[in-house]
């Protein structure tokens, strides 16, 4: 199967459900065979198949590939759940409100343009009720949802009628996302033109993903996999054993408070085990590699460009880097490997830049040839922006993958507070998980470790040395890191009232981030530490400035 026969499969099973709304959708009439009772044990194969005809004022309205019912039995013959709506051009503020409750739950919305059918002189302007609807249609979180906006005007100016709605990612494909995504989003889309087979949409979808949004791609296939790997847990757990689940219950003494924790626990760890079952979809290195492609292609490489990257990235042998990218040889070769499809990792690449160097290159060289390469598009897109985009993306991502959410006045285990009057000094709460849980039981004294912001070097960021841990902080209100020197030999001790008064609470470790520190804290981990913003050691080196 090819990469794009498997994201047209990804699209589709992420998308099983859509809501189509048109002014202009009307039915072909069906009519299903009759079938006499001495018939019934000789049923024929097409049996399902309708014999439809369409009634001829609707038939002479549109082209045949301009009928919306022709994109409601596409979508429902791929076995896609779709519910059609017909928007009447009357009362616009009842109807979003009926229709708000078929939004929350649809994964897909196709959308006229001009529900109001404007004409030119006419007061009514295209595009409103579309735009109070896909407004509506995003409010609700609840997964990624897709809009496409079909018309029969032109798309280039339907995109600019929407742009001061949405952010524009790709004015080519006609690709918009809600606002604002640094922190994540629910709502991407299209505009299309009528004229597009209903057939061929979830394909175009699928080829505008794997260009702009790889990543999200990913995401949708995995969420189908964990969708399926939940009905087979589901199937499973719902099996006649409440009478030993109860007994298991009372004889560990689990309070009842923590009775939904503990069945959440036994179904998710099931769940993942299930889920690690199931091989997944790797496309992600096909998708930059045809990037890198496309930007040498377009131009190649200019030693100033290496020399703006290397004041940002530090590469550890410039001056040979800068030899072999602006060598056409070696670049003509690079370019070469980048066109084979059979290349599909990253570590096949290493192997064939060294063997294409006649092993004149160490790993290290390496490395940094392939962190130019993978950053130049970037790069060039926006060189002056560059550092504070990475910063910005860096701070999401610690947040997204180390942090959660939790009640601003809670003193939970790894909640890291800042101290009020000591500007650069912070804490991190080491108690227990049940002493925190249960205060009372400890007197409402908490324990913290002490923290101070400290600049980040090759050796902090290793997070290796056994005095102390180093990790970075989020800070909310500048969307920027804190890189704080946890010291293992600075703790102290307060009482839940002082605390509250004299710290304000930043932000909370995950548990096995807060457990690492806890464990090294209290000498029983193991030494290795946790590699701090997921960059391996051999990377890590060229990050420092960068993050500064």
């Amino acid at each position: 199967m090819s990469i794009q026969e498997q994201i047209v499969g990804i699209v589709k099973r992420y998308f099983d459900n859509a809501v189509i709304i048109d002014d202009e959708l009307e039915f072909e009439q069906q009519r299903l065979p009759e079938i006499k009772d001495e018939e019934l044990g000789f049923i024929p194969d097409d049996v399902d198949i309708i014999d439809d005809v369409a009634p001829a004022s609707m038939k002479g309205q549109l082209p045949a590939n301009e009928q919306p019912g022709e994109l409601f039995h596409e979508l429902t013959k791929e076995g896609i759940v779709t519910f059609p709506y017909k928007y009447q051009r009357t009362a616009d503020e009842l109807q979003l409100r009926w229709l708000s409750s078929i939004l929350r739950n649809a994964k897909l919305l196709f959308l006229d343009w001009n529900l109001e059918e404007a004409k030119a002189g006419s007061s009514s302007v295209a595009g409103t009720a579309s735009l109070k609807i896909i407004e509506e249609y995003s409010k609700v979180r609840s997964g990624l949802k897709c809009a496409v906006i079909y018309t029969q005007a032109d798309c280039s100016e339907v995109l600019e009628e929407i742009s001061s709605h949405f952010e524009i990612v790709d004015k080519n494909a006609y690709f918009f996302q809600e606002r604002n995504a640094e922190e994540g989003n629910s709502l991407f889309g299209f505009v299309m033109n009528k004229e597009i087979q209903p057939s061929n949409i979830m394909e175009i979808i699928g080829s505008i993903l794997l260009k702009d949004k790889s990543i999200s791609l990913h995401i949708l296939d995995s969420v189908h996999r964990l969708e399926q790997s939940i009905s087979n847990v589901m199937h499973r757990f719902n099996a006649p054993f409440e009478k030993v689940i109860f007994t298991q219950m009372i004889s560990s003494e689990i309070d009842s408070n923590d009775i939904p924790a503990f069945l959440d626990d036994t179904l998710l760890s099931d769940v993942l085990t299930e889920h690690s079952k199931i091989s997944a979809t790797n496309f992600l290195f096909q998708s930059k590699k045809t990037e890198i492609l496309q930007t040498l292609l377009q131009r190649p490489i200019e030693q100033q460009e290496i020399e703006s990257f290397h004041a940002l990235i530090t590469l550890k042998k410039k001056d040979l880097i800068v030899r072999k990218l602006l060598d056409s040889t070696f670049m003509s070769n690079i370019i070469e490997l980048l066109r084979n499809h059979e290349l599909d990792s990253i570590a096949t690449l290493k192997d064939e830049i060294m063997r294409i160097s006649a092993n004149q290159l160490n790993d290290e060289h390496i490395r940094d040839i392939i962190l130019v390469l993978m950053l130049i598009d970037g790069f060039r897109k926006n060189s002056s922006d560059f550092q504070k985009t990475f910063q910005k993306q860096t701070y999401y991502l610690t947040k997204l993958m180390k942090y959660c959410k939790t009640n601003s006045d809670l003193i939970d285990t790894g909640s890291i507070w800042s101290m009020v009057d000591e500007k650069g000094q912070y804490m991190l709460c080491i108690t227990p998980f049940c002493d925190t849980y249960r205060p009372e039981k400890v007197n409402h004294i908490y324990k913290f470790i002490v923290g101070r912001a400290t600049s980040p070097t090759e050796k902090l960021l290793n997070n290796k040395d056994t005095n102390f841990a180093f990790i970075s902080v989020p800070l909310e209100e500048s969307k920027s890191l804190v890189f704080v020197k946890w010291e293992f030999y600075n703790v102290v001790s307060m009482d839940g009232a002082s605390a509250l008064q004299k710290m304000r609470k930043i932000t909370t470790l995950k548990k096995e981030y807060v457990q690492n520190i806890i464990n090294r804290y209290i000498g029983y981990q193991a030494r290795a530490g946790v590699n701090e913003l997921f960059y391996k050691e051999s990377y890590r080196s060229h990050f420092v400035d960068l993050l500064s």
